[in-house]
């Protein structure tokens, strides 16, 4: 686990301590649940390589059958076996069969105590000013957001969101950065709940992009399609090679880098999955 996980996990230990409630504040109060959060750099997107603090928050209004961070939002047996029941047999081994602790995975925090350990872990040997604020579906959280974005732009930071392109981000400030990886059918989620076109329009009005983890041409005939009803240009739009290893990540990032030039989409690699695998925390 990275010092950053350590921290965050013994700030919480020390708030319940002292008899006010998780997270210190009023019910009232905005808060985020947040799984984990670490420094890194940003593995995907047009800001590669940049140094980053990652803040994960917990929930999603989606179940995807592939989703890598499952223990974000998969807390019920009747998720598993609705996720379980939406793939092809064939596909079971890669959905599992765990079902994850809300209490242990996340914490809630108020606004003061999430931006109180940012700072922390963005100074002293570490300086870094660029946030990604991913989860689970960040936009769960916008009341929260709403106080908190303003408040690291004013102290110089970056900010990223990683959303899946189904909230609304009206009123978030304008100077936040969009990732907007919406759902395509290889998800196993109704198109209903998965593509809201006229927000995924109000991200395209946005300091935005598009990205997208691929497999096979229908993925990519798919992202197209979208990325035209969205009102979002190819020089916007990301495409990234499916796997779980770098083997796998690099064998058929080819292919994706030559779907990329026949359509004038951009290459992105996935660097933590590269270098780390599944690892969480890195």
């Amino acid at each position: 686990m990275s010092r950053s996980l350590v921290a965050l996990r013994s700030l919480t230990k020390r708030r319940i301590s002292t008899g006010v409630g998780v997270g210190g504040v009023s019910k009232s109060s905005p808060q985020l649940r947040v799984a984990e959060m670490f420094t890194s750099v940003q593995g995907e997107g047009p800001n590669t390589g940049r140094p980053s603090v990652f803040v994960r928050l917990g929930l999603c209004n989606l179940e995807c059958s592939w989703c890598d961070t499952k223990f974000t939002w998969l807390f019920s047996d009747e998720q598993l076996k609705r996720v379980r029941n939406a793939v092809p047999r064939s596909q079971l081994d890669k959905v599992g069969n765990k079902v994850y602790s809300k209490t242990d995975e996340m914490r809630r925090y108020s606004v003061e105590e999430l931006l109180e350990q940012i700072l922390n872990i963005s100074s002293g040997d570490k300086i870094v000013r660029s946030i990604v604020i991913t989860g689970g579906e960040p936009l769960l959280h916008k009341k929260a957001l709403l106080d908190l974005c303003p408040q690291l732009i004013d102290k110089g930071y970056k900010i990223e969101v990683e959303t899946n392109g189904t909230l609304s981000p009206d009123g978030m400030p304008e100077q936040v950065h969009y990732n907007v990886s919406a759902k395509l059918a290889n998800s196993y989620q109704p198109e209903s709940k998965r593509i809201n076109i006229p927000v995924l329009k109000e991200f395209a009005q946005k300091r935005s992009v598009l990205k997208f983890v691929v497999a096979e041409d229908s993925d990519v005939l798919e992202v197209k399609a979208l990325a035209e009803k969205a009102g979002f240009a190819s020089e916007r739009v990301f495409l990234m090679p499916e796997g779980t290893t770098a083997a796998d990540i690099s064998s058929r990032g080819r292919w994706v880098v030559d779907r990329c030039l026949a359509l004038g989409f951009n290459y992105s690699h996935r660097v933590h999955t590269s270098l780390w695998g599944d690892l969480r925390g890195v």
